[in-house]
């Protein structure tokens, strides 16, 4: 029996209304609404690949320019901790040598440069030369009910052979907290100054 053209059909709650529109859609409309969700799934299918790979490419590009940017930092620091040589039989020309190095990289003041014998590894002692940790000083801390005092300032590594009047030094950054580098841009302080580099 055909549908009365002013029979009123009131929309079915919405968790039925799929349903209702497909069976009022004729042939074609279902050919359309088919092809329409065959296409896009095709294009969906089509897109996520690429979409996927260009993030991957995004990534290898972020990780390398963070690469790059870490290599740069390294060669800086490097270059900063080069080593310097002074002509020294003693400790004294050494530590002021030190001392004027820190004032010109800082434009600080240094109260005077400490050197103490540095402690050896094994593999180190049998090293020509003398070992030393200094600090170019720049505050003192008495010591006080608060505190033990202590001393700030910059880190300096020395190798001094006085016997043939002369010493090297280079300064010294903190290496393994200052933007987690990697083990294999590990810096080491340079041979000429004592260390393993």
């Amino acid at each position: 029996m055909p549908r009365d053209p002013d029979h009123y059909e009131p929309l079915p709650p919405l968790t039925r209304l799929p349903a209702f529109v497909w069976r009022r859609l004729g042939r074609a409309g279902r050919a359309v609404v088919v092809g329409v969700v065959v296409v896009a799934a095709v294009a969906t299918a089509l897109t996520v690949p690429g979409s996927r790979e260009a993030a991957h490419e995004r990534e290898r590009s972020e990780a390398r320019q963070e690469q790059a940017r870490q290599d740069r930092r390294i060669r800086a620091l490097r270059e900063r901790m080069r080593p310097h040589v002074v002509r020294a039989t003693s400790i004294a020309p050494l530590e002021r040598a030190i001392a004027r190095d820190a004032r010109r990289r800082t434009g600080q003041e240094i109260l005077r440069t400490d050197c103490e014998r540095k402690a050896l590894g094994a593999s180190e002692r049998a090293l020509p030369g003398l070992r030393l940790s200094c600090l170019a000083v720049r505050t003192e801390f008495s010591p006080s009910e608060a505190t033990t005092g202590g001393l700030l300032g910059y880190p300096y590594a020395a190798l001094a052979r006085f016997a043939r009047g002369r010493a090297a030094y280079c300064r010294v950054f903190g290496i393994a907290a200052e933007g987690g580098l990697t083990k294999r841009q590990e810096l080491t302080i340079p041979r000429m100054c004592g260390g393993r580099g």
